[in-house]
């Protein structure tokens, strides 16, 4: 009965011994996971920050592509009031021919005036000719 006592001891001893090992690692395991939440809290709580910030980033980023379209309205704006102050093609057209016309009509009269004039002086000249002859004539008779 020694024996069977010695025995029972030493498997309760061994028993003993298994459960805390067990327990110790059911703890080390229970410290294992409670490590684990919280580097995945960590990891959320970041992952969040960085959303923030990116959601942060591409809000500016659209008030900044905003500010560009405005401006590039604003130019659009001002190159459609100036190109509505430009002259039109058929207009230039038109008023180009009237001119044209108009320049060759004042080009025509000045070739009559100088036409004109060019006669009246050998109109003039002839007639001094004539006259000069006649004088000259007439006065060789009186002599």
């Amino acid at each position: 009965m020694k024996y069977a006592a010695l025995l029972l001891f030493a498997s309760l001893t061994v028993v003993s011994a298994e459960q805390k090992s067990a327990e110790e690692r059911l703890l080390d395991l229970n410290a294992k996971i409670a490590a684990l939440e919280a580097r995945t809290e960590a990891h959320d709580r970041q992952e969040e920050i960085i959303y923030q910030m990116r959601d942060k980033e591409l809000n500016l980023a659209a008030a900044a592509v905003d500010k560009r379209l405005e401006a590039m309205n604003e130019v659009r704006g001002q190159l459609k009031d100036q190109a509505a102050t430009f002259l039109l093609r058929n207009d230039y057209l038109v008023a180009h021919s009237d001119v044209v016309k108009r320049l060759e009509q004042i080009e025509l009269f000045q070739a009559n005036q100088e036409g004109r004039i060019w006669m009246l002086g050998a109109g003039l000249t002839g007639f001094l000719a004539v006259f000069q002859g006649i004088g000259f004539y007439v006065l060789r008779k009186t002599k």
